[in-house]
């Protein structure tokens, strides 16, 4: 059973593969519950178009813990019909 970190990783490379009208017609947010090695995961993937020619994705994955506090951690890039860009931590900041 994969962890929440390798989950959230393998899901970008997935999205990655996915051609930009593919991408444009991802849904704006959805979410799963996923069981990991590391404990039950909600993972989120997060899409913003950005004008007709860049689309943002974010995968999110959070784990709740005591007190209402959890892990969250997340990775994504942006896309284009010329290539996809990684996210840089600062992009990253109201995910994680």
């Amino acid at each position: 059973m994969p962890t929440s970190s390798e989950l959230l990783f393998a899901r970008v490379e997935d999205l990655k593969q996915m051609s930009f009208s593919e991408l444009l017609q991802l849904p704006a947010e959805q979410d799963e519950q996923v069981s990991c090695s590391d404990g039950p995961t909600t993972l989120a993937v997060w899409k913003d178009t950005i004008g007709q020619s860049e689309v943002r994705v974010v995968v999110q994955a959070y784990q709740p813990s005591v007190l209402g506090f959890g892990k969250m951690q997340a990775a994504g890039f942006r896309a284009t019909q010329q290539g996809i860009k990684e996210l840089q931590e600062g992009e990253l900041a109201e995910f994680s």
